[in-house]
């Protein structure tokens, strides 16, 4: 966990650099374009990054964990529909671009337990 954290943190902060390069300003559109950007883009790295970090240390093979993320991103991404918009508006709108890594990943605390239990469940079971 601690070693996608250190990757995913560099990722994050070369990403807010660019989204700030070719999106300045925080007006209304900017900021909405920004956090559509994060979400569509990001978003999907950021989880494939983390199943491919706990695949990998636990020994699993490529292919594997390809077809486990498959099934399991629409539910993190359903999660991230919810947390990240209001999260990354608040971002771009109010904080200083040199906090926005520390207040992202002070989030990412509860996102990383959401993703660890869809992560290590089978969500597909109906219960029965």
């Amino acid at each position: 966990m601690t070693a996608t954290g250190f990757v995913l943190g560099s990722l994050g902060h070369g990403w807010y650099k660019v989204l700030d390069k070719r999106l300045p300003g925080v007006d209304r559109r900017t900021v909405f374009k920004k956090v559509t950007l994060d979400l569509l883009i990001a978003g999907p790295i950021t989880a494939w990054v983390f199943f491919w970090g706990v695949g990998t240390l636990e020994k699993k093979r490529l292919p594997e964990i390809w077809s486990e993320f498959l099934v399991k991103f629409p539910y993190l991404f359903a999660f991230d529909c919810c947390l990240w918009p209001p999260a990354q508006a608040f971002n771009f709108f109010y904080l200083h671009p040199k906090y926005r890594v520390v207040y992202v990943e002070s989030l990412v605390l509860f996102w990383n337990i959401f993703a660890s239990y869809v992560k290590h469940n089978d969500l597909t079971s109906t219960g029965k």
